[in-house]
This record gives C-alpha cells, sequence and structure tokens, in this order.
C-alpha cells in the first residue's frame, strides 16, 4: 500500500494561505457574507485545481490555520475591549 503524504507550510507559496485565513476571519467580523463569500471562492478554487490530493489538503489547512490565527487574535481583541469598557464606565 502506497502511503501518501500532506505537504503543509512547504515554502513561500503557504504565505497567502494563511494569510487569506486570517483576513477572511477578520472580515467575518465586520462583513460576514464577504467572508462566507471568500471562503466559498477558496474552497471551490482548492477545488477544481490541477494538484494532488494530498496538497490542495495541506493548502486548506493552512487556510484554517491563518483562521484560527484570526480567531484567537479578534477573541483577545474582544475581550481586551470589554475590560476597557468595564474601567472607563466605573472612572
Amino acid at each position: 500500500m502506497k502511503k501518501r503524504k500532506v505537504v503543509v507550510f512547504d515554502g513561500l507559496t503557504s504565505i497567502p494561505h494563511v494569510m487569506l485565513g486570517l483576513l477572511t476571519r477578520i472580515l467575518a467580523e465586520f462583513i460576514p457574507t464577504l467572508s462566507l463569500i471568500i471562503t466559498a471562492v477558496y474552497i471551490t478554487y482548492q477545488a477544481l485545481e490541477k494538484e494532488p490530493s494530498m496538497n490542495k489538503l495541506g493548502d486548506f489547512i493552512e487556510f484554517i490555520t491563518g483562521y484560527i490565527i484570526g480567531d484567537l487574535l479578534t477573541a483577545n481583541t474582544a475581550y481586551i475591549h470589554s475590560i476597557l469598557c468595564k474601567y472607563i464606565k466605573k472612572g
């Protein structure tokens, strides 16, 4: 049985996938519909791209990694914002 290897973070070509995931998550805070459209277009593009399946999976993992980073950034921002608002109201 032939082993298949998922190729993730294989060089400079990985950066746009991560950045697009990050951008998509940040946009979800302000323009959710656009974020959904970008995600749908990205998934469709990956499905139609002439590339081995394992490479496509790696690209999707890179996209999700960027999305998770964006989620962590936006979650912390919301938390810090809520703390500042409570502090300002008390003062």
